[in-house]
């Protein structure tokens, strides 16, 4: 017996002004990440020796519709700032829950939480190198990438309409 299966999925076009011109990895880097329940894509670019471009765009998404048909694009820039000042920084993740801040690395070992538009960081760890050799060291942030996975708490709250039976 022959199984029907239809195959359900959509292409969606990069941001436009995302430019698909660099391609070093030492130009940038892209991530993918989700805040609030909401896709986000990431470019972060060197634009010179002290400064990096950062863009973020979210995904409309209208349930079952992205806004392909009722938009000229389904991405929505939410970020476009300048980092001055900074120098070996690369992106770890999205924060789940703010979608104004963001995990990077600085200077190869400092771990920040980056509010972004006040410019802020906020040093809240570093990662354990002193086994390893400076290559290493100078390298493994690089090549990070941390995609955030928030799960329900859990026990998950009992509903009050099922109280009185318990």
């Amino acid at each position: 017996m022959k199984q029907n299966f239809e195959m359900k999925g959509q292409f969606i076009d990069l941001p436009s002004g995302f430019s698909h011109k660099w391609r070093h990895p030492s130009k940038g880097k892209v991530q993918l990440g989700v805040v609030r329940v909401q896709l986000r894509l990431l470019k972060l670019i060197k634009v010179n020796q002290a400064c990096f471009g950062l863009k973020i765009w979210e995904l409309v998404d209208y349930g079952n519709e992205i806004a392909v048909r009722t938009t000229s694009s389904s991405w929505l820039l939410v970020h476009d700032v300048k980092l001055k000042d900074a120098q070996n920084v690369f992106v770890l993740a999205f924060h789940p829950n703010n979608g104004d801040a963001i995990f990077m690395v600085r200077d190869h070992r400092q771990v920040y939480l980056y509010v972004i538009g006040e410019e802020k960081y906020e040093e809240i760890g570093e990662f354990p190198y002193e086994n390893y050799d400076d290559n290493v060291k100078e390298r493994a942030a690089g090549y990070l990438n941390v995609f955030t996975n928030m799960q329900p708490s859990w026990p998950s709250p009992v509903h009050d309409a099922l109280i009185p039976f318990i």
